[in-house]
């Protein structure tokens, strides 16, 4: 599974948001870009964790930044 997220900086209220305030949000030209493989031999370590990625497989929309 790969995710790509853009790239944001908070200019101001970075915390203000968290009650509901304002803040200053500008984009930047970078992406945050990850990848997860869970193959048989390499099995999540609990439970919990087999939960969360069957959870994310199938209700999570992934854009694949190809660039």
């Amino acid at each position: 599974m790969k995710a790509s997220a853009p790239g944001k900086l908070v200019l101001l209220g970075d915390y203000g948001v968290l009650e509901g305030g304002r803040a200053l949000v500008a984009a930047v030209n970078r992406r945050a870009r990850g990848e997860l493989s869970v193959s048989p031999a390499n099995e999540p370590p609990s439970p919990l964790v087999q939960a969360v990625l069957e959870r994310a497989r199938s209700s999570v929309s992934v854009d694949i930044d190809t660039s």
